[in-house]
Parts: C-alpha cells; structure tokens; sequence
C-alpha cells in the first residue's frame, strides 16, 4: 500500500513535468520588427542653393542613398543606427527645368523613400532705371544692374560711355556718362543689357539736351575765320586752334607776351629790333603798341626786373579774379565770346583729361579728350617760348607754353607747362616772356 502510493505520487509528479514540457514549446516571444519612420516624405524647394534637415526614427540600422550628384547627405556614412537627424545640401539649378531626386533609405529587408523636387532656375535681368535724361552739357549718372545671371552691356552710340560693361551674379552698379552735345538739337541713345544664353534683354534709353542757342559762341578769328563752337572737356569749352593760327603760316599760333593783344613770330635767332622796356607814356590804349611785331625785353627798370612795361598791370587780362574772370576786352586777344583760362581751369584739363602725346600738322603736341570713350577732343601744340631778354625762341616741339589769366606774386603771371611726360601749371612766369594763347568759351 505504502509502495502504490509511492508510485502514485511520482506519476503525477512525472506527468505534471512532461505537461510543463508541452507548453514551454508553445509560448515563444516574436521578434521585434524594424521600424524606420521619416518626418516627412517630400520637399519641393526653389533653384537656389538649400539646405536643410530630416528627422528619422528608427530601432534598427539603416543607410541612406542618393543616385543624383546635385544631392549630398551630413554626417557621410556606410550605415546608421537607431534614430538620427540627417543634414542634405542641394546645389544651385542651373537648368530652366524642375528636377527630381529620390533619397532612398534601406533598414532590414525594407525600403522608404524622401521625394525631392527643385523647381526650375528662374532668369531675372533688370535695372532701377529704364530711362535718363541729361542736360547737354558732360555729365554722369549711375544705374543699378541686378541679376542672377551675368550680362554683358553696350550703348549704341559713341557720345555715350558706360562702365563697367559686364557683370556677375548681384548688384551692380554701372556708370553712365555722356559727352557735352554742341548741336542745338537733342539726341537719343540706348544702352543694351543682355544674357544671350537665357535670352534677356533690356533697354535703358538716354536723352540728351541739345545745347541753347544763346550759349553757341562760334570761335571766329581776326580774320573772320570761322572755327566753330569748340570742344567741351569736363564744363569747359575750348577753342581747337591757338591765338593766331595759321595767320600768315603761324601753324602753331603766335607768341603772347603777358597783357598784349597782338602776338609775335616765333624765330630761332634774337629780334633784332627787340625795343627796350615800353614806358607807361608811349602806351596807346586799345591798339597798344608801336608795332604788333614788336618784342619788348624784360629790363631792371621794369617792375620786379622781368616785366615788358614800366608799370605792369595785373588786371590787363582779368578785371575779375582767379574765381570769377572777367574778360578785359581791351587786351585780351580772344575773340569775342571768349577769353584766356586761369590757372585753375588749366591745372583742371591736366590733371582730369585723358592725355596723349602725339602729332598734328606736323607739329608734336598733347592730345586732351574727356573721357577714353571720347571722339572729341583738342590738340596743344608745343610751340615752346620766346626769351625775356631777346625774343629768341626755344624748345618748339619739344615744351609747351601757354599764357593764364591769372597773376602771382611779385608781378608775375601763371603759365602752362608740358613736354611729353609732365602737365603742370607754374604759378610764376616772367611776363616779358613769349607764350602761346588757347582761348576758352566765356
């Protein structure tokens, strides 16, 4: 009895072990499934540059994958774990069509997708002015250029100069400037800005003023000849030929002592008939001398030493001042209209022209032009100088000289000087010396 209850007991014993058995290999616990999740499956950006972030969430490795070069992914790796904040950069579209790019992300034996699609590049071309108006005298202006593409620029006519001529990317700003217009009639002109592999184009249109008639003084020589209304550079206009041109083949012009009306030959040797020092008694007023081809040499008993008269005048030339001349008619041998530069005006042509030594008739002189653009432009010959003492002449086609309104200090006058490699003014020149005379409109 005690043997069959053993028995018993382990049965059931035996029997509950086998049961545990049967249902361990029935409870089993499923693996887990990979999840990766993006923030958002599509982008649509413009043609420009862009940057920007996704978030992906994951419990699983995973790499990511772009075929489109335009496309590139931070951090750059084979492969990536769990959860992470990615960073993509898209370049510039430089098509004129949307493009699109697929950046795939691979986790297990599934795939997810981000769409990309940059739209297409968009030409823009424009100025701040489609339209100037000038006066008719030199001046310049400036217009602002934008774009997101380069451009080339050009006007179409020569009065008109623009820099620079071409641009890049941004703003720009592009100078205009137009040369004075002597006719009496206004005149039109447009500047053309283009990107001809886009196709754009645009105008900006220039009117000038033509120039009044009252402000039209022609440059009319002692023998009438008619030289026209010369030649503007920055404000000023100035005769094309010197005092005394071509008056019986002064091709140079003729040679002014300071304060004197009439001019002198220019000659190698001394003047023969060279006159002492003009005494204040003998002066004849508005004819002046006792002859035009009279040299008067600089003498002691002239004021300062180097003067051609007894008592000088400073206001000969100029009854105004430096700032505001005014023409004395009496002795100065400018036409009507017109009268001799200061000092001022001078040092302005040289140190704000474009100059170039060069050759005209002849004779070897400075080119002077406003601008590099300009087709206008005046020729001074170096027609050199006349001796205080003498009269002889010196340095022809080697220097220039040329005759101020302006006076200086200790009773002389200013000049111009210039040789092939220098333009200056001198503040002080003896006046009994000879020098050349270009008028400037009044």
């Amino acid at each position: 009895m005690q043997l069959l209850k053993h028995l018993t007991v382990l049965i059931v014993i035996t029997t509950f072990a086998i049961a545990c058995e049967e249902s361990k290999s029935i409870i089993e616990v499923p693996a887990a499934k990979d999840i990766l999740e993006l923030e958002y499956s599509e982008k649509i950006i413009d043609y420009t540059i862009n940057e920007f972030a996704i978030s992906v969430r994951a419990n699983c490795r995973w790499e990511v994958t772009c075929r489109e070069s335009w496309v590139s992914i931070t951090p750059e790796q084979e492969s990536y774990m769990n959860s992470a904040l990615l960073h993509l950069r898209v370049q510039n579209n430089p098509d004129t069509e949307s493009r699109k790019a697929d950046v795939i992300f691979y986790y297990g034996k599934d795939s997810t997708i981000l769409s990309i699609t940059q739209e297409a590049f968009e030409v823009y071309l424009y100025a701040n002015e489609s339209k100037l108006d000038f006066g008719y005298r030199a001046a310049e202006k400036n217009i602002v250029v934008n774009s997101n593409c380069g451009w080339y620029a050009k006007a179409d006519v020569n009065w008109i100069a623009i820099k620079p001529s071409t641009g890049l990317i941004g703003n720009f700003d592009m100078l205009i400037n137009v040369e004075t217009n002597n006719g009496l009639e206004p005149r039109n002109g447009q500047i053309h800005i283009w990107n001809e592999a886009y196709e754009k184009d645009i105008y900006v249109h220039i009117s000038q003023a033509g120039k009044p008639a009252d402000s039209v003084k022609n440059y009319i020589d002692e023998n009438g000849t008619d030289w026209g209304p010369g030649i503007e550079i920055n404000g000023l206009t100035w005769a094309t030929v010197n005092c005394g041109y071509d008056v019986g083949g002064y091709s140079y012009g003729k040679m002014f002592q300071w304060g004197r009306k009439h001019g002198l030959s220019y000659i190698d040797e001394r003047y023969e008939d060279a006159h002492e020092l003009m005494i204040a008694e003998t002066w004849k007023g508005e004819n002046g001398y006792e002859s035009a081809e009279t040299f008067y040499k600089a003498s002691e008993g002239s004021r300062f030493g180097y003067d051609w008269i007894m008592e000088g005048d400073d206001r000969f030339w100029n009854l105004g001042t430096e700032e505001d001349p005014i023409k004395n008619a009496q002795f100065d041998p400018c036409p009507d209209g017109w009268r001799i530069p200061t000092s001022y005006e001078f040092r302005q042509l040289c140190k704000r022209s474009i100059r170039e030594w060069g050759e005209s008739d002849g004779a070897k002189g400075y080119w002077f032009k406003e601008a590099e653009t300009s087709q206008e432009k005046i020729f001074l010959p170096a027609g050199g100088r006349i001796n205080i003492s003498d009269g002889a002449g010196y340095d022809r086609n080697i220097e220039g000289y040329y005759w101020t309104i302006s006076s200086a200090e200790a009773g002389s006058s200013a000049y111009l000087y210039f040789h092939s490699g220098n333009c200056s003014v001198n503040k002080q020149g003896s006046r009994a010396g000879g020098c050349l005379v270009r008028c400037v409109q009044e």
